[in-house]
């Protein structure tokens, strides 16, 4: 039993070393899970995550469809104006999930836009992940 609390005891002052190792900003647990998704016909379909104060946007992958592929069409992912990942969408239907999550700036809306498909073809973009809360905790 004594074995048992002094493992406990280890744990626990590891995961506070982990937690307060830099001092810095501390990441809460993401509250929900959420998507965007937009569509066009013969144009661009776009799929915006709006930023929320204090938040930065983590996500985890991407579904692109067309109607029918004419041409190659381009998704483009962005945390705001940077741009994280460029693929060509050669068929009908495109999922890509991130092993290591897309994670974007703080108070930076995520953007997902996929070109046209190809003349009255319409084209859909939809991203997934979650939020994350940023906190700086009062150290001493």
């Amino acid at each position: 039993m004594r074995k048992i609390g002094i493992i406990i005891g280890c744990v626990a002052l590891f995961l506070l070393g982990v937690a307060y190792k830099d001092h810095q900003n501390i990441a809460v647990a993401p509250a929900s899970f959420t998507s965007a998704t937009g569509a066009a016909t013969a144009g661009t379909a776009t799929a915006t995550y709006s930023a929320v104060a204090g938040t930065r946007f983590v996500m985890k992958g991407v579904v692109a469809t067309c109607g029918a592929v004419t041409s190659a069409a381009d998704l483009v992912l962005k945390d705001g104006s940077t741009t994280k990942a460029t693929f060509k969408v050669m068929a009908a239907s495109f999922i890509y999930f991130f092993d290591a999550p897309l994670t974007g700036s703080i108070n930076t809306d995520m953007v997902a836009t996929l070109s046209t498909c190809g003349a009255g073809v319409e084209g859909r973009v939809t991203f997934f992940g979650y939020p994350v809360f940023e906190v700086s905790p009062a150290l001493p």
